[in-house]
């Protein structure tokens, strides 16, 4: 959008119109920013203020300092891009504009859909639970979980497990296996989650006896990642939407050639102006402030690298936060990313 559009005060209004009356036009199940649940919203620009270091302060230089100061500046609403893990899920939990993403990614048509945003899935607080960012229902009993990764973490073990969670979600005692429905985890990535310069990943199971045929378990794994190179090789929507997602603030709102990216545009836009909208995602870091102070207090206490794996795997730390301010050595970051990638799976 150009500076002439946001200094329009007819403009201005007329966003911060529709973007309130888009909220009250929708359930709080899709449109609402939870406090309760946003400590697990993780942030790609913030580094709290709480958790300054697990490095000595005198150890630090004044030019070091003033770097992780810069760091830890919490960025507004105002500057925050479609790949804010808040500005994502609030986007996303637009159901016109959730349905035309399934469609375009999936390249089937998509009736009458249900989003869900935060959806947490716990049956039993003895194993992990975890957290969709946006969880889907269609009108024809199939499931879609949609997730932004900006951190490179381990993927293939968490799809597996997103969708072991999902298909639990789906029977209820007495009920057969013919009634689970399809289900599909889509993440976007702003990364390569498996390093064979792809724009799309599109995994599913299959025989290896039967030259590869379908095996039609209706499980379905779809990975974008914004780093691809073989741009002649996916549809040209889906290309100008991960540029889209990969931008950074100043080019985020430039023209794409999309009507679809047009769409997110325009919604971002009304997100940064809404003043409900700020005031939750200011009560969501606020909420964040309070839960990683306690956690650096705990982690303190106690077996520092679990202590840190347990509060990550909670999602009250960011894999982020982890690396860059509680971890005082590299062989304390190469310890915890060894955990991370190799995470105990809990036995039957």
């Amino acid at each position: 959008m150009s500076e002439k559009f946001f200094n329009n005060k007819s403009n201005n209004d007329s966003i911060r119109k529709s973007a309130n009356a888009s909220c009250s036009g929708n359930s709080a199940a899709v449109c609402a920013v939870d406090t309760d649940s946003a400590a697990a919203y993780a942030s790609d620009s913030y580094a709290p203020e709480a958790i300054t270091s697990y490095n000595a302060a005198s150890s630090e230089s004044a030019a070091g300092a003033a770097v992780r100061e810069r760091k830890r500046r919490i960025k507004p609403l105002s500057e925050q891009t479609f790949k804010n893990n808040f500005m994502f899920c609030a986007v996303m939990s637009n159901e016109s504009i959730c349905r035309e993403f399934l469609e375009m990614i999936l390249g089937i048509e998509v009736s009458h859909i249900e989003v869900c945003k935060e959806k947490c899935f716990i049956y039993n607080p003895v194993y992990k639970g975890v957290r969709l960012d946006v969880f889907v229902k269609g009108d024809d009993g199939k499931h879609y979980d949609i997730d932004l990764q900006v951190s490179e973490t381990p993927i293939e073990l968490r799809t597996r497990y997103y969708h072991s969670q999902m298909d639990m979600e789906m029977l209820e005692t007495g009920e057969g296996y013919d009634e689970l429905a399809e289900s599909y985890v889509i993440f976007i990535c702003d990364y390569d989650p498996l390093g064979y310069n792809k724009y799309v990943y599109t995994i599913q199971s299959c025989c290896e006896e039967t030259d590869y045929s379908p095996y039609n378990d209706g499980i379905h794994t779809i990975l974008l990642s914004t780093k691809g190179e073989n741009e002649s090789e996916i549809p040209s929507e889906i290309l100008k939407f991960l540029k889209f997602v990969s931008a950074d603030l100043k080019d985020s709102d430039k023209d794409f050639g999309s009507s679809f990216v047009r769409r997110l545009q325009d919604r971002v836009d009304e997100i940064r102006l809404s003043r409900i909208m700020n005031e939750r995602y200011s009560a969501m870091i606020d909420y964040r402030k309070v839960w990683e102070k306690e956690a650096r207090e705990e982690g303190l206490a106690e077996g520092k690298l679990e202590k840190l794996f347990s509060l990550y795997q909670k999602g009250i730390l960011s894999y982020e936060t982890v690396l860059n301010d509680c971890c005082e050595s590299d062989s304390e970051r190469a310890s915890f990313m060894k955990m991370t990638k190799d995470p105990e799976v809990p036995k039957d």
